[in-house]
């Protein structure tokens, strides 16, 4: 494959795919297998049809060093998430280079290691309270119920809100939307997955605007009422209609990537009971009034994380847009390209992992350092980086101590467990919880 066939205007290269759907299936099914078949057959550089667009896909650690952290205002990220620009418009992770630079110092104020000290005490009472709720032998969805305290935890340490009915309908409202973005069609019409998101997108919007004014009077310790303080700051320029986009698309995230990564970790120490012991003896050794400092000292809880986020990475694709013609890969992308870079194929790849379908925490705790630190990017790389990685971390260890110091995690059956890969990575299969004796020992 030549660089003047990318010079050229673009022509396909990859699969045929379906009439007009062209590959949309195949990656729905697995976006992870479909990545590593296309390097296998087409090289890193394969031009795919997918959700009726033309996407080049750019596999490997050189093409993820390139595109994530380009200098020259060559990709942008607003343009790459076409897929979700109408549902999320204004969120952090859709704005591009001065714009997204000088919202994401705002709002990196809110994530200080003070304000995580105080979302942590938060978060801590919340996740024992829910979980206090689960008692005797019971079988679990992962997800769906994680979900449901990841939705606490978020609207209490993120909106400050403690009402549960309120939670109720804002979960609705953000499922809506989530559904939204994966939706094949993309049409704001009545009884449309699409335009149900869009009446939620509306609903949120209203209903936390009204909100900002009287959080900036009253003030509080969640990451809306700082956000909002902090959105007056003399280097600000947030209007309260960007505030508004920024939490919509933060409650998202902090709900539905930590719900992903939780059930995947569930699975994982289900699967692995002698790792599932490692992290019960070293999270339960914490003292009761455990703080930040306590939970960064837990190697083995972290290896553990790290290993499941390789094998069931939140975000498997990660798009842009090329904003001029680059080169990338020895390969000329004309202005207004699609692209797709892969944590889901980079992860896999047994040019960089060995036995990668092995789940393996010692990768982490080896003390062996990765040949390329663009081999592993779950929480993404560069100026978008993801903000709350830090909080992501926080918020697992917080869970799997509550976890583990009442229930066993065992698999319900002894089939392989299987995965959902939309609208984030989760198992199918549902999971067992035998209490532990008490003391959780």
């Amino acid at each position: 494959m030549s660089t003047a066939q990318f010079a050229r205007p673009l022509r396909r290269n990859g699969p045929p795919g379906l009439p007009v759907l062209g590959s949309t299936f195949d990656w729905i099914r697995d976006p992870k297998a479909f990545s590593l078949r296309l390097y296998e057959e087409y090289g890193p550089v394969v031009d795919v049809n997918y959700f009726f667009k033309n996407v080049v896909f750019l596999l490997g650690v050189e093409a993820n060093e390139r595109v994530l952290m380009a200098r020259d205002q060559e990709f942008s990220n607003q343009n790459g998430w076409a897929q979700v620009q109408r549902l999320f418009a204004g969120g952090l992770m859709l704005l591009d280079f001065d714009h997204h630079l000088l919202n994401r110092r705002v709002i990196q104020r809110a994530f200080t290691h003070n304000n995580l000290s105080n979302y942590l005490t938060s978060l801590r009472d919340i996740v024992e309270q829910q979980l206090g709720r689960w008692h005797g032998v019971m079988d679990i969805q992962a997800y769906q119920q994680i979900k449901v305290v990841m939705l606490q935890t978020a609207a209490s340490t993120f909106l400050g809100i403690k009402d549960e009915a309120e939670c109720k309908r804002m979960n609705g409202e953000l499922i809506s939307m989530l559904q939204a973005a994966v939706a094949v069609l993309q049409m704001n019409l009545p009884g449309t997955a699409f335009g149900r998101g869009m009446r939620s997108r509306a609903y949120l919007k209203r209903h936390l605007g009204g909100m900002v004014e009287e959080r900036r009077r009253t003030g509080g310790e969640d990451l809306f009422t700082q956000l909002c303080i902090e959105s007056t700051a003399e280097d600000s320029t947030m209007t309260n209609e960007d505030v508004v986009a920024h939490m919509i698309f933060l409650v998202m995230a902090a709900h539905d990537t930590t719900a992903s990564l939780l059930s995947s970790l569930t699975a994982k120490l289900a699967e692995n009971p002698e790792w599932q012991q490692k992290v019960h003896d070293e999270l339960i050794a914490l003292p009761d009034d455990y703080g930040i400092r306590d939970l960064e000292h837990a190697p083995v809880t972290e290896a553990v994380v790290n290993e499941t986020l390789r094998m069931h990475p939140p975000v498997p694709d990660i798009p842009r847009m090329t904003t001029k013609e680059v080169e990338v890969l020895g390969h000329v992308l004309p202005a207004g390209t699609r692209i797709v870079i892969s944590p889901g194929f980079t992860h896999y790849y047994p040019g960089y992992w060995k036995d990668p379908y092995r789940f393996d925490p010692q990768r982490f705790l080896s003390g062996k350092t990765m040949e390329s630190k663009y081999q592993w990017l779950p929480f993404g790389g560069g100026p978008h980086k993801c903000i709350g990685l830090h909080f992501s971390y926080i918020q697992s260890k917080i869970f799997l101590r509550a976890l583990l110091r009442r229930f066993t995690v065992v698999p319900v059956s002894a089939e392989k467990t299987e995965w959902f890969s939309i609208p984030f990575p989760h198992p199918k299969q549902s999971f067992r919880l035998v209490p532990r004796a008490k003391g959780g020992v």
